[in-house]
């Protein structure tokens, strides 16, 4: 056990133990806020924030390109992280798609530091959740590993990877440089992943099925080519519903 291990183990002891000598500790309602109040000041504490500020140095973008490679914004946003082995609420990130990496300011707030992914199976940036997928042989048409965005999550999942490429946009002389982003769509269920890319194919991966999903889909009044991360989460929904 590391020495921040023991540290966190001796903070939820503690922690335990003051609950338990305090009458509020039966009632129910009142347990609830005392245990967050404990995990907020373990994770403001100088322990969690050597586990946290750990990472290397974010070596920065191509400014040369116009745009930004991050995920909805060049600033930091609200977000929460799962980070070895503790949730980190109230932080502030940003989500490189080019480099597929998470960065956080320093305590200083001077430089930015990245987020190692081994350690970091999950985050969330406003309300947008996302998730570590890792290489499994045992899965039927994996993508990529990486970060993706989970839509829905129940028996099935509705997953999207966004990606942020530099493009030309011009003539090469002109050295016209953007970043653009990508989405790629896809289905999860028993460990099988079906690519999205149309409402052809939505409807196709439910094979005798699809009529159930466009009854759905016409009821909802909605649309892949339109709102995709809606129509995908419907259909993800319908899945876990049912004995597809």
């Amino acid at each position: 056990m590391t020495k921040y291990q023991k540290q966190l183990l001796g903070l939820t002891t503690l922690t335990c133990l003051l609950l338990a000598r305090s009458p509020a500790f039966s009632q129910p309602a009142d347990s609830g806020p005392r245990l967050s109040e404990a995990v907020l000041a373990y994770t403001g504490s100088a322990a969690a924030a050597t586990r946290l500020y750990n990472g290397p140095l974010y070596l920065g973008y191509d400014r040369h390109a116009q745009g930004h490679p991050f995920f909805l914004s060049d600033s930091a946003l609200p977000g929460s992280a799962d980070y070895d082995g503790i949730t980190f609420p109230n932080l502030a990130l940003s989500y490189d798609l080019a480099k597929d990496l998470v960065i956080i300011p320093d305590k200083q707030h001077s430089t930015w530091l990245q987020l190692l992914s081994d350690k970091l199976p999950g985050f969330t940036i406003g309300d947008h959740r996302f998730t570590w997928l890792a290489p499994d042989s045992n899965a039927i048409n994996p993508p990529e590993a990486g970060y993706y965005e989970l839509l829905f999550a129940g028996k099935a999942r509705a997953l999207v990877k966004h990606r942020k490429l530099v493009q030309n946009n011009g003539k090469a002389e002109e050295n016209l440089s953007i970043y653009r982003q990508y989405d790629s769509w896809y289905l999860e269920m028993n460990n099988r992943f079906i690519t999205i890319h149309s409402q052809k194919s939505l409807l196709s991966a439910f094979g005798a099925g699809d009529k159930g999903l466009r009854n759905l889909l016409r009821t909802r009044k909605l649309h892949f080519k339109k709102d995709p991360d809606a129509a995908m989460s419907a259909a993800a929904e319908l899945l876990s519903q049912s004995n597809y």
